[in-house]
């Protein structure tokens, strides 16, 4: 069993940054194939881009990050400058 220290850093959520506009449409796509919600893997940068780890994410993306029940705490970081 792994323990963590409260605010440790766990791992780097990867995925395709994408604009709202290709979500929407992507979430069309999975309704139709059947999948919905049960392989949509997002999370929102708040600023209008989402990352979508659905199709090429990491491990990250099984955390729970929603607001009602979270078990870890997201933190942006920008390494770009």
């Amino acid at each position: 069993m792994l323990f963590l220290v409260a605010g440790e850093f766990i791992g780097e959520f990867g995925g395709e940054v994408i604009a709202t506009q290709e979500l929407n449409r992507r979430k069309r796509l999975y309704d139709a194939a059947g999948v919905g919600e049960r392989f949509c893997f997002v999370f929102d940068l708040k600023c209008g881009l989402q990352i979508d780890a659905s199709a090429s994410g990491n491990n990250t993306r099984y955390m729970n990050s929603a607001v009602a029940r979270a078990n870890v705490t997201a933190v942006l970081v920008n390494d770009h400058g």
